[in-house]
């Protein structure tokens, strides 16, 4: 394992030539930035990571949730090196991985919609990584509740739902 660093990290896609407002992007899995006041048409640009800096110290584990179109894959593919077409600076420990390919990063990627027991309820799902490396039972509970803090209003609710009944986002 290691640390692994982001530095001023900014990611912008460009949006397809012909699209229209309210079009699925392949890319981005949501809709065509809407048209805001005093413009007089939507952006060609769709900013995905603006200016990040995350720190994830070795051995700790993160989740990384938010709304669908948040940039959540993104983060995850420039972290493993799947986008490579980004600013700013991504370290593992103290070596500059810019350059280095994906097969070379020693990384793996789960994406989400196979990240998730189906038979499991939402708290099942997230107390199963402590669960397999034999963590207290109140470490686990403590660290599902800080989850839900951090998520707001609602998230805690949701635990008890089966991940089919839940947004894929």
């Amino acid at each position: 394992m290691a640390t692994i660093r982001l530095n001023n990290v900014t990611k912008e896609f460009g949006v397809p030539v012909g699209s229209s407002k309210g079009s699925v992007i392949p890319w981005m899995g949501s809709s065509r930035p809407e048209v805001r006041e005093g413009e007089d048409e939507a952006p060609d640009r769709v900013l995905a990571l603006d200016h990040v800096d995350l720190t994830v110290p070795d051995g700790k584990t993160m989740a990384v949730v938010g709304p669908s179109g948040c940039g959540k894959s993104t983060l995850l593919r420039v972290v493993s090196g799947l986008e490579a077409d980004h600013s700013g600076d991504l370290f593992y420990d103290d070596q500059n991985m810019m350059d280095v390919p994906p097969r070379d990063r020693f990384i793996g990627m789960v994406f989400q919609n196979y990240a998730l027991y189906p038979h499991f309820e939402g708290h099942g799902n997230l107390s199963f990584f402590f669960r397999m490396r034999k963590a207290p039972d109140e470490e686990t509970e403590e660290r599902i509740r800080i989850t839900s803090e951090i998520m707001g209003i609602g998230f805690n609710s949701l635990l008890q739902r089966k991940p089919g009944t839940l947004s894929g986002g």
